[in-house]
């Protein structure tokens, strides 16, 4: 995974409000936050997530969510990075919304030092920050896929890729928090094909059958199948079987 990473902000906060708010107005940008002391709630979709010292929590652009600092418990002091991706990339990083990760003191705690203090001095220090940050990403990928078994992985992508949403391998990688070719590589070596091979073929033996069980018309089969175009649905079905729907479909009327 290549990303182009530039850091908007990096710093050591000190809380005295109990209260932040991205509720109305979506992040802007993509953040890593660590506490380091004190307690600090995300409130986001009817769902909470809880922060002791030293949990890094990561945070999506464009997401809406409150913050509840509790400050009447005493100080309340925590690390942030705020960064865009620019590029291409700029809307894969395999990690799901408000991923959580305890007691992150081994590998986080130093690196995001390191990035904060990078960023302070600035000049050619930038750099080394980037390095730090992109380092720092990839570390919470591994740590968020540590534990997702390949055929857990493989399962899910089936079940994506034959719903009715149409989901891109981009979009199905992201939901699964691996890289898309990552996720190529995976389901080409369990299923023999890749991800759209294998949904074309399911459509494709969902049309047969439908063209042999019923009599309803080639450009609604299509419709079913989820080929918005009929004349593309007919020109992929003669490719891959040789006939033309009507052909066979006339061909399996004698059976």
């Amino acid at each position: 995974m290549e990303l182009n990473v530039t850091i908007t902000n990096a710093r050591k906060q000190f809380w005295e409000t109990r209260r932040y708010s991205y509720a109305k107005t979506p992040r802007p940008d993509f953040g890593i936050l660590l506490l380091i002391k004190g307690r600090m709630d995300y409130v986001f979709e009817n769902d909470m997530i809880e922060l002791e010292p030293l949990d890094l929590i990561y945070l999506p652009k464009d997401s809406k969510y409150e913050v509840y600092i509790h400050t009447e418990e005493g100080p309340v002091e925590n690390l942030l990075v705020n960064f865009v991706v620019q590029g291409e990339n700029s809307e894969e990083i395999p990690i799901a919304p408000f991923y959580k990760l305890k007691d992150s003191s081994e590998y986080f705690l130093p690196m995001l030092k390191n990035i904060i203090e990078a960023y302070e001095h600035e000049g050619n220090q930038m750099l080394l920050a980037k390095s730090q940050l992109f380092f720092c990403i990839y570390q919470l990928i591994l740590a968020a896929n540590k534990h997702k078994k390949s055929d857990d992985v493989i399962e899910e992508a089936k079940k994506l890729l034959l719903s009715k949403n149409d989901y891109s391998v981009e979009e199905i990688a992201h939901k699964l928090l691996i890289s898309s070719s990552g996720l190529r590589q995976q389901f080409k070596a369990d299923t023999g094909v890749s991800p759209i091979k294998f949904r074309q073929r399911h459509r494709l033996e969902e049309a047969k059958n439908l063209l042999v069980s019923t009599d309803i018309s080639v450009k609604v089969i299509a419709e079913q199948c989820n080929y918005y175009d009929a004349a593309y649905f007919c020109k992929v079905f003669e490719k891959e079987t040789g006939m033309t729907p009507m052909e066979y479909r006339g061909s399996m009327a004698s059976y």
